[in-house]
């Protein structure tokens, strides 16, 4: 069955490939991006021509600011006849650095991202949600925010955090109908990962024992299923997607 789906981050990584998978499924789309109009515009472009019987928005958004992400959402109800489905909660940045160099700005930022952004994303449709008691929530954290990682203490916190809104927030609204997952994907070949060479690479991929780093669709599959009537009776959980990095 067609549903309406939000997702912030859209055209890169993990979300690009979540859309794409959504997509195949039948869904209307909207979706939120922060750098390239022109890469948005060429995206909404491409799934328009290839599924013409489904709606796909775009908008440039900064999702930790309150009256953006409200405008968005009301103009993806509008789109898709006053309804969204499922919210995924996949927009996010890193500022990497070891814990003693790390700036009030490096914290700032990322927690104003990675969990102001997800808390105002999920507040912009849960209301909604508890209103005609059901909804289906997806927050993108990460192997860091489980099990820690070097040079990364602002980012784990970040992605820790959101592990903890997962599961209580699965608490406060499962009464109503509504679920609300994590994925904690690991070293995926993203944007994020893709200048790391050489022999921290090697040290990496020793560490997984699969030996080899994921793809953006395998997290994009297990969002699908996340999304799901296949997965009705999961709520509050983490699902990681690492290869057995954190074993």
């Amino acid at each position: 069955m067609k549903k309406n789906v939000l997702i912030t981050g859209g055209t890169r990584g993990i979300g690009k490939a979540t859309v794409y998978e959504l997509a195949n499924k039948g869904n209307n789309i909207a979706f939120t991006y922060n750098k390239s109009q022109e890469i948005a515009d060429k995206l909404v472009l491409e799934l328009s021509q290839k599924y013409p019987n489904q709606q796909f928005i775009a908008n440039k958004c900064n999702v930790a600011n309150t009256m953006a992400m409200e405008q968005f959402v009301e103009q993806a109800c509008k789109s898709f006849n006053g309804d969204i489905d499922i919210v995924i909660c996949n927009a996010g940045i890193v500022r990497d650095g070891l814990f003693i160099t790390l700036t009030d700005n490096d914290w700032e930022e990322i927690i104003d991202t990675n969990i102001k952004g997800t808390y105002i994303t999920i507040r912009s449709v849960l209301f909604e949600f508890m209103k005609k008691k059901k909804g289906n929530i997806i927050i993108v954290s990460s192997v860091a925010g489980v099990a820690g990682n070097y040079g990364q203490t602002n980012y784990s916190t970040t992605k820790a955090g959101i592990i903890g809104l997962t599961k209580s927030l699965a608490k406060e609204v499962g009464q109503l109908g509504i679920r609300v997952n994590a994925v904690a994907p690991g070293f995926i070949s993203t944007d994020m990962v893709k200048d790391i060479e050489g022999e921290i690479k090697e040290k990496y991929l020793d560490r997984i024992a699969l030996k080899r780093t994921g793809q953006p669709d395998e997290v994009a599959k297990v969002i699908s299923f996340l999304t799901s009537e296949d997965s009705s009776y999961i709520t509050g959980q983490v699902i990681q997607i690492d290869g057995g990095l954190s074993l």
